[in-house]
């Protein structure tokens, strides 16, 4: 039977949000594609910004993640890669599809 890799993605996201939270710079423009992206309200972004370190701020950010739905998991994704964290989106690729694992 053939997986469905955004609810495999997400799965990946709850599991492992600890590593991917080292992998991850939560940049103003990477808050700013996923609150015009509707990904987070104005209230979540602040919240992100909020994080005393650059760890806490992506563990607040897969937190608030773990709750939205598949298609606002992949703009997400694509969100990383417009803001140059091709590494984090292969990283998510990878290991939610491990069969089918392809660096880009």
């Amino acid at each position: 039977p053939q997986r469905d890799e955004k609810a495999v993605k997400q799965k990946f996201v709850r599991r492992e949000w600890y590593l991917l939270s080292r992998y991850i710079d939560v940049s103003s423009a990477l808050l700013r594609l996923l609150e015009s992206g509707e990904v987070l309200s104005a209230a979540e972004v602040e919240s992100v910004s909020a994080g005393q370190t650059d760890t806490d701020r992506a563990t607040t950010l897969l937190q608030y993640l773990d709750n939205k739905t598949d298609e606002q998991l992949q703009q997400f994704v694509s969100a990383l890669e417009q803001t140059d964290q091709q590494h984090a989106a292969n990283y998510i690729h990878c290991h939610a599809n491990q069969s089918e694992c392809i660096t880009k």
